[in-house]
């Protein structure tokens, strides 16, 4: 087991503040939902259950303190890494798709052990203009302000669902292997000086820190794990990360043998720190990562 020791000199701590599960507003006799699309209804609520801010937390900055490379997917549930890119036409999403797909697919399989085959199912680009303004995605049209919530991963239930309506008819074959849902996360343009993402050392959860959650669109129903708020969760974060250092954190594994199936992440404000800064760009890429089974059944 790699030890990561974050109270040394050299690592320098923040505060910061996220919002978890409101355990009170948790429902006793349905399961917990929110509509992520409109329904056709007004009067539908749009979820079952709230969020609030907890307590201040240390979010810990490994620039400097010498283990940048020791964080590993399958053991804290995320990694940085430098991957220097000559791509910059971001507004466009059909070079984005065209030229950008196949610079992610090549980072995943040289990072990943086992990634025999990556399909990139969601790409969206985030960021905050300097009045407020938010920038909106791509593919899936986001508009969604950064925010401080951390979500988890998708449910076991929601991630293979997932795997079938994208494979089809090559979901009995390739479902035989190992699946996992990753994403790779970029600064654009220059360097984060604000809203930088943060990463919970997986291995920190308690086996109650999740919730399952159905999110609900017109089409379809996915789910996902909300996180509930428990003393001495380790946060980590690289402090101005650049447009040529990434971020890759697991959203599901279903391999259980493994440290880190998941990875909770979230966003964290600097405002008071630095009260200048520079809105925050970023883009971020989904893809299902398959490992081929090696004795598949017919």
């Amino acid at each position: 087991m790699v030890s990561i020791h974050t109270d040394g000199p050299n690592t320098s701590v923040f505060p910061a503040r996220f919002s978890y599960v409101d355990e009170k507003t948790e429902p006793r006799d349905e399961k917990p939902y929110q509509l992520v699309s409109d329904i056709g209804s007004s009067t539908f609520p749009k979820t079952n259950f709230g969020f609030r801010t907890y307590e201040e937390e240390r979010v810990h900055n490994i620039r400097g303190c010498g283990c940048e490379h020791t964080f590993q997917l399958d053991e804290h549930g995320f990694c940085f890494r430098r991957e220097p890119t000559l791509f910059t036409d971001w507004d466009s999403r059909e070079q984005v798709e065209l030229r950008h797909f196949p610079e992610v697919e090549a980072i995943l399989k040289k990072h990943i052990c086992g990634a025999d085959h990556v399909e990139i199912f969601d790409w969206r680009r985030r960021g905050q203009a300097p009045n407020g303004v938010q920038v909106k995605g791509s593919r899936a049209d986001m508009n969604n302000p950064l925010h401080a919530l951390p979500p988890a991963h998708q449910s076991p239930m929601g991630a293979l669902k997932r795997a079938r309506m994208i494979l089809g008819d090559r979901a009995p074959h390739m479902l035989q292997g190992r699946v996992r849902i990753i994403n790779v996360w970029r600064p654009l343009f220059s360097q984060v000086e604000s809203d930088p993402l943060a990463f919970c050392d997986t291995r920190s959860l308690k086996p109650d820190s999740l919730m399952e959650t159905d999110l609900v669109r017109k089409s379809y129903t996915g789910a996902t794990m909300f996180v509930r708020y428990r003393p001495g969760y380790k946060w980590f974060f690289m402090d101005r990360q650049t447009k040529d250092e990434i971020s890759i954190f697991k959203s599901f594994d279903s391999d259980n043998i493994v440290q880190a199936p998941y990875c909770a992440h979230a966003s964290f404000s600097m405002k008071k720190l630095r009260p200048y800064a520079k809105p925050r760009n970023s883009v971020e890429f989904r893809a299902l990562v398959f490992t081929l089974p090696k004795n598949p059944v017919q």
